[in-house]
């Protein structure tokens, strides 16, 4: 290290190390260092630069108006407290030699103030970040930590977006959803929705599945209907529509989006994404086959999202064909009519005679009866997911 500054060439070669062991850690050698070539540059500064105390206080903070930067947002970037900043500012003429070196290494550091505004502004765009998206919720699953400036690219990437003007207007735009309808009783957080379905959309463009042919669709319905019957249904689902070109997500919702499921294309394949708020094995049975009859009957790659929220429309025309879809897909319109024209009471023997034959669970067909008004729902009666 340099024992004197002697001439404008090692001054300049100073500021320049000083400028990279401004942050050293406490204690640590570069700390050490810092301490001894501050003093050196404040001695050459005092017989070549000198400025009296008030004026450099006032270059500082005409140099902080400039760059729009707080007072509390220079404290942090020195390591002082706000109080200590407000005292140096009001005492300019009783300064410590310390802070008076301090003062004058970052009013010579062109570094020092682009790294300080680029913190504000990356500050400010987050702030209007946190009014548009549930940051809370991305950290939650996390996909975004506490760094920044890395969270901004990746929350502009999550939506498709360059710029925080560009993020505002898509917000302020309605999601594209051909289908798209407002819950008829449940209250709706768009910012919540609208983050949920950006971060479902990020795992859909992850995943890799083979390609989609509607044709495949008996194949596919009846491989389902095994899955239905045996036991890791949910891994078993994913896997099968896979194989069929369907992309399979399960994704806890945010609080106040009342949504069951959605189904929507990424790239040239359909994807089905599920909250799986009930577990009954008869429920996510129905509702799985209810996204397939989507799929197969309503979602062309036109489209923009199917959404189907936890109090369902049975009056929407679209609505009451996926209903109508998964009721005849999981059993047989014929053998549930005889089934139902042969008894007038449902027991547990005739049930389970019934399920054999049409070839599906007990609890589907209680399931069916109780959502159609006979008996009580016991949700112990009914196997998990």
């Amino acid at each position: 290290m340099m024992q004197t500054l002697k001439t404008e060439i090692d001054y300049q070669h100073a500021l320049q190390r000083l400028e990279l062991i401004f942050d050293a850690p406490k204690n640590s050698p570069e700390d050490n260092e810092l301490e001894a070539l501050s003093l050196l540059v404040y001695q050459y500064e005092q017989e070549n630069y000198a400025i009296d105390m008030p004026n450099l206080v006032e270059a500082v903070k005409f140099r902080m108006e400039q760059l729009d930067i707080t007072q509390q947002d220079f404290a942090n970037a020195i390591n002082l407290s706000n109080t200590e900043v407000s005292k140096i500012f009001r005492n300019k003429d009783n300064i410590s030699k310390k802070n008076t070196i301090l003062l004058e290494t970052t009013l010579n550091s062109d570094v020092f103030w682009e790294n300080l505004q680029s913190q504000v502004e990356t500050k400010t765009i987050w702030s209007k970040i946190m009014q548009y998206v549930n940051t809370n919720y991305l950290k939650k699953v996390k996909y975004i930590d506490n760094n920044l400036a890395i969270n901004i690219d990746k929350i502009f990437n999550l939506f498709q977006v360059n710029s925080i003007e560009e993020l505002i207007l898509q917000q302020d735009k309605p999601i594209e959803a051909k289908l798209f309808r407002k819950s008829q009783t449940s209250e709706i957080n768009k910012i919540n929705l609208i983050t949920w379905i950006k971060y479902v959309e990020h795992l859909a463009r992850q995943k890799e599945v083979a390609m989609y042919d509607i044709n495949n669709k008996d194949l596919l319905l009846s491989e389902m209907k095994k899955i239905i019957l045996g036991n890791d249904v949910i891994l078993n689902t994913e896997k099968c529509l896979a194989k069929y070109g369907i992309k399979f997500i399960v994704q806890e919702k945010l609080e106040k989006v009342p949504v069951n499921a959605v189904a929507f294309w990424n790239n040239n394949n359909p994807v089905i994404v599920m909250t799986l708020r009930y577990k009954d094995i008869d429920i996510f049975a129905f509702d799985i086959f209810h996204e397939l009859g989507h799929i197969f009957l309503h979602l062309q790659e036109s489209d923009g999202f199917i959404i189907d929220y936890e109090d369902k429309e049975t009056e929407n025309v679209r609505e009451q064909e996926a209903n109508n879809f998964a009721s005849d897909a999981l059993i047989s319109p014929i053998l549930w009519k005889e089934f139902a024209e042969k008894y007038y009471k449902y027991t547990k023997e005739n049930i389970n005679e019934f399920a054999i034959k049409a070839n599906t669970l007990p609890e589907i067909i209680r399931g069916r009866l109780n959502k159609n008004g006979f008996g009580k729902r016991k949700t112990s009666r009914f196997r998990k997911v």
